[in-house]
């Protein structure tokens, strides 16, 4: 067999730490669109962090968060390639996701250097951030 691509060994690692967030917020993001895209924009965030971490090139860095969303999140591939459109976009510029991005890069590094007695605390403050649902 051979020895996982860099880019699988990031997703593996950042599966990981997602399934860690999911434990504790996967049914208040499926109650609402806008907590969904902080989540989105905030798991981008650790993948950008673990990219540059790794000396990984952006198209890499693309094809970690494509990979997370789709196997992880379990999105279609379609969505997943919008989402994390939504989410660079998001960690670009100065948007009201864009402090989710910032929070989960922290967050993934809290996560990395203690996985086992990790709990998250910044992700709580990004979901009660999040922009209101329009009705």
């Amino acid at each position: 067999m051979d020895d996982p691509t860099p880019e699988q060994q990031a997703v593996a690692t950042l599966s990981a730490y997602c399934e860690r967030l999911l434990r504790d917020f996967v049914d208040e993001l499926n109650e609402s669109e806008n907590k969904r895209r902080a989540f989105f924009a905030f798991i981008f965030g650790g993948i950008s962090g673990h990219a540059i971490k790794q000396g990984l090139s952006p198209p890499q860095a693309h094809a970690v968060a494509i990979g997370v969303f789709c196997e992880t999140l379990e999105i279609s591939p379609m969505d997943s390639i919008r989402m994390v459109q939504f989410a660079i976009d998001a960690a670009a510029g100065d948007s009201a996701w864009s402090y989710a991005s910032q929070e989960g890069l922290d967050e993934f590094f809290d996560w990395e250097s203690d996985p086992a007695g990790f709990a998250p605390t910044r992700l709580r403050g990004v979901l009660d951030r999040a922009p209101a649902e329009v009705a």
